[in-house]
């Protein structure tokens, strides 16, 4: 009986075979591998406290081609991150400081959340903040020069955490801020006069850090749009000329409507 006739041209087959099992891993890479901002967002959760955070994240799952449809996250109509609120969740960790690839977030809410650690300096490379809001958590350490790059930032609300140190003298940098929060903190120093260069701020609270000291500069009286000035328990003294600036100018100040000096020094 004769033998069976081999395939004399084998290598066809092998080729068809490697090329059918590439475009099937290229299929399944595109249809289930997360993009490069899921990719910063599950850094980020994988830092995290995962016993109290399983819950409130559960839905950031890698298995999204994007993280659009993930709890708190909130895109643009092409699919980038523009919003991450996340507020009154027991997430137990720290800022986010890898979040470079969400190149069109503008708004950044992880307030009420238990967070600790401090602002980490990565955060002045968010350049399309337009509000930053992580208050009412355990922050400590000290305001980062670096977020004084935020140029578009609007509102920076920071109030009710354990920061310490200086109020950063490059604050006046920050041309489109018009809302700014430090109230109940432990930051020291004196306001920098460079806030006078804050020509859209509307209010300015920082009541309730006991270590600010020194007179009210001057150059507030720059901010025309200045609606609310809360500096109450603070050392900061009551200067009178402070108090000429408020009473006897308030043509030039006509939207001041709550001036706090409440228990200074003096």
């Amino acid at each position: 009986m004769p033998a069976p006739l081999r395939n004399p041209f084998p290598f066809p087959n092998i080729f068809f075979f490697n090329l059918f099992v590439f475009i099937i891993s290229i299929f399944f890479s595109t249809c289930y591998s997360i993009d490069e901002q899921g990719q910063a967002l599950l850094t980020w959760k994988n830092s995290l406290n995962f016993s109290t955070t399983t819950d409130a994240l559960q839905s950031w799952n890698a298995s999204d081609r994007r993280p659009c449809s993930w709890f708190g996250i909130h895109c643009n109509m092409n699919g980038q991150v523009e919003k991450i609120i996340l507020k009154s969740i027991d997430l137990q960790g720290s800022l986010p400081w890898n979040f470079q690839p969400l190149k069109f977030l503008n708004t950044l809410v992880i307030s009420s959340a238990n967070l600790t650690g401090t602002i980490p300096k990565e955060f002045g490379d968010y350049l399309n903040l337009v509000l930053i809001d992580v208050s009412d958590n355990s922050i400590s350490g000290e305001i980062p020069v670096e977020i004084c790059r935020l140029t578009k930032l609007q509102k920076l609300s920071l109030d009710a955490n354990f920061l310490k140190g200086n109020i950063p003298l490059d604050i006046g940098n920050l041309s489109s801020l018009n809302h700014l929060t430090l109230f109940d903190n432990q930051l020291n120093g004196e306001i920098p006069k460079s806030i006078g260069k804050l020509r859209n701020l509307e209010l300015f609270r920082a009541g309730g850090n006991q270590n600010l000291k020194g007179e009210l500069p001057s150059e507030i009286g720059n901010c025309t749009n200045l609606v609310v000035l809360g500096i109450a328990e603070t050392s900061i003294s009551r200067d009178p000329a402070i108090v000429y600036w408020d009473a006897e100018k308030a043509s030039d100040h006509s939207n001041l409507c709550i001036f706090a000096f409440r228990s200074n020094s003096r």
